[in-house]
Order: C-alpha cells, then sequence, then structure tokens
C-alpha cells in the first residue's frame, strides 16, 4: 500500500494503468509476441471510461471497491508498482530473464482490479446521484431569460427539499399559482363591479354611438366623460381585465419551454423522476392518461367559467370553438414529454379550485368580492314592449 500513500488514490490508478500498459508493451516487444494491441491499451481505454463519470460520483464508488481488494503476492501489480521495468543502459552485461507467461498473467490478474472498480460504479446510482445547485448551469440550461428562471426554480426546490421531480413540478407549480392568487382576486373583484354596472355602461355606450354617428363633439366629450366618472366611482377599469392572461400566458409558456428543454437534453434524473405509470419524465404517457386528463382539465375550466369571473363576451360559438380545441388537442400534445403533462394536469386542477371557491359567495364576501347581479337583455325588454303593444 506503498504506492497509494506515495502518489495518492487518483494517482495510484493513474500509475496503475500507465505502468502496467508500458510493461505489457515491453515484454510483448522483448519476446515476439503475439499480443493484441488492442489488449495492450485495455488499462489506458479503461481509465478513459471512467475518467467521463464525475469525479465525486467516482471517489464515492470506485475507490472502495480499489483499496477492499487485497494486492495479492504473485499476481504481477506489486512489481508494476515497484518501478520494476528493465534497464537499457545498465552497465551489466546480464540481462535479466523475463517470465512472459507470468508477467502477462500478472498483467491480465491488474486489470482483473481494475475491472472491479468499473463494475463498482453502479451507473443507476450515478443517474439517481443527488443534483446540486448549479448542475443544470452546467448542463447550458439555467440561463438569464423567463425559461432560465423557471429551471433554475426547479433545480432549487428539487435540491433543497428532496422531492423527486414529478414532485418538484408540482410544487413549484403550486408555488406559482398561489403567488398569482392575489392578482385573481382583484381582478374578480373588478369583474364583477363591471358585470353589475353593465346596463349603466350599455347606455352610454349607445348615447356615445349616436353622438359618433350624428359628428356631435360635445356629445362625445360629455359621454366619455360620464364614462371615466362611471368606473372611477366604482373604481373599475375594463383595461385591468388583460392583466391575467398577459401575467399568466408568459409564465406558462416560460414553463412549458423549460420543461421541453430538460426533457430533451435530456437532464439524467428525469429519466426515473417520474411515478406511477411515467416513470420516465422525459418520454410520452404509454397509457394517454395524461393527455386525455390534460384536456378534460380545460373543458372543466371553460364550463365552470372564467378565472377571472364572469362569462361575459363569451358567445356559444366562442364556447362550442375551445371544446373544439380542447378535443383536438389531446391528440396533438399526445406524444409530449410526461413532464409537460405533469404541469398542466396540477394547473389545471389548481384553476378549477380557484374557480369553485371564488363562487362561494362566503368566501367573496370574505374577500370583498361583490355577488354578481342578474341583468334583463336589452333584446328581451324590446320583445316584451312589443307584445304589450301589440296587444
Amino acid at each position: 500500500m506503498n504506492a497509494f500513500s506515495t502518489f495518492g488514490r487518483t494517482g495510484a490508478i493513474r500509475s496503475i494503468l500507465e505502468i502496467s500498459t508500458k510493461r505489457a508493451i515491453y515484454q510483448g516487444v522483448r519476446q515476439n509476441s503475439t499480443l493484441n494491441s488492442a489488449s495492450a491499451f485495455s488499462g489506458r481505454s479503461r481509465w478513459n471510461t471512467l475518467a467521463k463519470v464525475n469525479r465525486q460520483h467516482f471517489q464515492r464508488a470506485a475507490l472502495p471497491a480499489l483499496f477492499s481488494a487485497p494486492l495479492r503476492h504473485g499476481t504481477g501489480l506489486e512489481s508494476n508498482l515497484s518501478f520494476g521495468l528493465p534497464r537499457f543502459n545498465s552497465t551489466s552485461t546480464n540481462v535479466p530473464v523475463v517470465d512472459t507467461t507470468t508477467s502477462i498473467a500478472g498483467t491480465s490478474e491488474s486489470g482483473s482490479v481494475l475491472t472491479s472498480i468499473a463494475d463498482s460504479v453502479d451507473a443507476n446510482a450515478i443517474v439517481d446521484a443527488a443534483m446540486k445547485v448549479g448542475d443544470l448551469k452546467a448542463m447550458g440550461l439555467v440561463n438569464f431569460t423567463p425559461v432560465g428562471f423557471i429551471q433554475a426554480a426547479l433545480e432549487f426546490i428539487h435540491v433543497s427539499t428532496g422531492i423527486p421531480w414529478w414532485g418538484t413540478i408540482v410544487a413549484t407549480t403550486l408555488l406559482i399559482r398561489l403567488a398569482l392568487f392575489p392578482i385573481v382576486v382583484k381582478l374578480q373583484r373588478n369583474a364583477a363591479v363591471l358585470h353589475n354596472i353593465k346596463p349603466e355602461m350599455d347606455r352610454l355606450t349607445a348615447h356615445l354611438n349616436r353622438a359618433k354617428s350624428d359628428g356631435d363633439t360635445v356629445a362625445i366629450a360629455q359621454y366619455s366623460h360620464e364614462f371615466r366618472q362611471l368606473f372611477e366611482k366604482h373604481n373599475a377599469n375594463p383595461l385591468k381585465m388583460l392583466a391575467l392572461p398577459l401575467m399568466q400566458a408568459p409564465v406558462m409558456l416560460s414553463f412549458f419551454f423549460a420543461l421541453r428543454d430538460m426533457a430533451q437534453l435530456p437532464v439524467p434524473q428525469f429519466q426515473t423522476g417520474g411515478t406511477a405509470w411515467f416513470t420516465d419524465l422525459t418520454a410520452a404517457d404509454p397509457l394517454y392518461i395524461l393527455p386525455v386528463v390534460s384536456g378534460l382539465g380545460f373543458l372543466a375550466i371553460l364550463e365552470l367559467g372564467s378565472e377571472a369571473g364572469t362569462n361575459v363576451g363569451q358567445t356559444k360559438n366562442v364556447k362550442w370553438f375551445f371544446r373544439f380545441m380542447a378535443v383536438a388537442m389531446v391528440p396533438v400534445t399526445a406524444n409530449f414529454a410526461s413532464s409537460i403533462f405533469v404541469y398542466w394536469v396540477t394547473s389545471n386542477a389548481f384553476s378549477i379550485g380557484q374557480v369553485l371557491t371564488l363562487k362561494n359567495p362566503a368566501i367573496r364576501k370574505s374577500m370583498g368580492i361583490p355577488l354578481l347581479m342578474e341583468h334583463k337583455t336589452v333584446g328581451s325588454a324590446k320583445s316584451k314592449k312589443s307584445k304589450t303593444t301589440k296587444k
């Protein structure tokens, strides 16, 4: 074991490989042996293979196997460690006779020790080894973009909590949706107020359109001013309804591209980071359950109502279009990685729970969201008037 104390653990392995290779080559030339050149360099190629393994994983898995293997006398390994190569510039005329059989056998025996080192490095243990913050950046994934931010958040949650990757995707999705929840509540208030003042808005809109058609600039300015006063009085603004789509769309797209890039690389831990029937997050769902559940979740959100609070302006034709899209997207997206569907299913489930929660009158009242008033449509009122006049 003096070689280990002299050269260090890594140096000892490198010395064993290099010296064994040189000795085998020298003895093959000396005795005109037919030793295959590939066998002579087998130690070097094995070192090149092991060198590709992460140094930390190699020290954990491979070196204990080397130290536990005894160095037996007569195997040829201890002669390699003693640097016993023949001297070419010796002053003595007597060249020691080298036993080729013993030397080659010793070299093969030392190779068996190296084989035990390689076999001890379990591939699954390396793939499933714990990640560190910065590993995704080393793979070329994390950067200063929204997609990189999502990947960094996924990595941090996975490393800090130790939960599997599918759980990491679920947890990150829920955290981001919870962070957006206060904005959703504010938009629910705005949507409810706009719904309740809709009759007044319709009246002012009719007057404003008439003034525009008549070219009455004074009336246009008057009704525009009344519109602004109406919104200020109720602290509402139709433009606020665009805030949720404008905030959710970049998050959804960034999450999609982040998971897609991690699956396409792939991140090694993604290949075993799933659960149940979808253990490989880089592959498509073999049973097509996740695409179907994702499509059903989108349909449920569509039927329950918008997350912003109302279905104002959502005609039957628009609703049927989205229903068709929800069904058509199932076969179109069926080959997407399972990790993407884990995100979609989780996000849809949160949206369904959010809509149902904010429909509860007690919860709406506690959050300051007004109850929705029922309005009679203008068309129905006119039809009723026409019927009464005919009679």
